[in-house]
């Protein structure tokens, strides 16, 4: 997990003290087994595309793909452990790991979720043979066990092959022309630098204000700081909590909470300024709460429901889950016409 920006958030007078960080795992289904790579090891997540078959490739090597003019080996978990597909091909998806410079790929049926496991819910996994010793762990989660598989050992099981010469003499695909077609249309998308298959999660800081859990897009976020002293401005508007020196910047602050017209709660140890950087323009929201940085699925970030009434409501575009909340996302464009 990137805290970069997280370095001023520790109370002052706190001592600091080592502890072991939860490991972000990111959770997929293959068959009826629910499986696990560290999040620190994915690059892309993409839609099933075509896959070009390797011939006398092992019984587990689907093939290969054109990953923005690299070749990337993509391995079926579904056979590699023994698990019935009964998911669409234009369903499915392709997880990109990168081990030591070199992308591999794993064919997933789904992904479910991205969980902040702490390590007392973290052991490692038994030294076993056969498709079992490709597991580095096992994670409890809140809806069972998940095997959090060995990106190394996955690629050590593919030794030197040269799969660009390979996919040369490769056997056509035996999908239906209609799924090849939607295949091979995605297939050109994903060649092309730059494009949205290439966003495999978006980052979001998760922050508390009052009794309210909100998102707000972490690439917008500069750095987070201890509130210091705030000086008021009369005459401004209500919102407006005042200015402060940011390392000899003269930056507004302002109360989320007003803004969104929440209950007013008093202020804590734990209050920060969040300092933003949004189109140039340089400012902090005062936030009761920093809970954590959050790489959400770009599949599962969504529009939000119609805004409802309360004021709040037209300041959220989007929605997230967060440890199993609902989170809003707030839109900066709007806070800052605001």
């Amino acid at each position: 997990m990137n805290t970069g920006f997280f370095s001023q958030q520790r109370a002052p007078g706190k001592a600091d003290e080592p502890a072991e960080q939860p490991v972000q795992i990111l959770v997929f289904s293959v068959g009826e087994m629910q499986l696990g790579v560290d999040i620190e090891q994915v690059s892309y997540l993409v839609r099933m595309v075509e896959i070009t078959p390797v011939p006398e490739a092992r019984p587990h090597v689907e093939g290969v793909i054109d990953l923005r003019g690299q070749v990337v080996p993509i391995i079926s978990l579904n056979r590699l452990f023994g698990q019935a597909c009964a998911t669409s091909p234009l369903d499915m998806h392709i997880l990109i790991g990168s081990i030591g410079g070199r992308h591999i790929g794993l064919t997933v049926e789904s992904v479910s979720d991205l969980y902040h496991v702490s390590p007392e819910h973290l052991q490692p996994a038994e030294q076993t043979s056969g498709a079992a010793s490709l597991f580095r762990s096992v994670a409890r989660v809140d809806n069972g066990i998940v095997f959090v598989l060995d990106l190394n050992k996955i690629v050590e099981l593919q030794g030197t092959v040269d799969w660009g010469a390979a996919a040369e003499s490769a056997a056509p695909s035996s999908a239906s022309p209609e799924v090849r077609a939607a295949l091979r249309q995605r297939t050109a998308v994903l060649r092309e630098a730059g494009t949205e298959e290439e966003v495999l999660f978006k980052g979001f800081l998760i922050i508390g204000l009052g009794n309210e859990k909100y998102a707000i897009e972490r690439s917008e976020v500069e750095k987070i700081v201890v509130v210091t002293d705030i000086a008021s401005v009369p005459g401004t508007a209500e919102h407006f909590a005042g200015l402060t020196n940011f390392a000899g910047d003269i930056c507004w602050v302002v109360d989320l909470k007003k803004l969104l017209g929440l209950r007013p709660t008093l202020p804590g140890n734990e209050e920060r300024i969040v300092v933003l950087n949004y189109n140039g323009a340089r400012f902090g929201f005062l936030a009761d709460t920093v809970f954590d940085v959050a790489n959400i699925p770009a599949s599962a970030v969504r529009p939000a429901v119609t805004a409802s009434e309360r004021t709040e409501g037209s300041f959220v575009s989007e929605e997230i889950y967060w440890q199993d909340e609902l989170i809003g996302v707030l839109d900066l464009s709007k806070l800052c016409q605001n």
